[in-house]
């Protein structure tokens, strides 16, 4: 059976853990725009299908 090397193990986990920091940042960032949004009448469920359907696209 072929195990990647420890390299390439620790690479994984590295880029996964900067692009959940990422994540973290633009989604707090994000926070008030989204409540004044929703403040402005769009429904809270299409804010959430915009904000899955970004994370899909990019």
């Amino acid at each position: 059976m072929w195990w990647p090397g420890p390299k390439t193990a620790t690479a994984g986990w590295a880029a996964g853990f900067i692009a959940a920091i990422g994540m973290y940042v633009q989604t707090r960032e994000a926070r008030a725009a989204d409540r004044r949004l929703v403040q402005a009448g769009l429904a809270p469920a299409r804010l959430v299908a915009a904000r899955m359907t970004t994370g899909l696209t990019r």
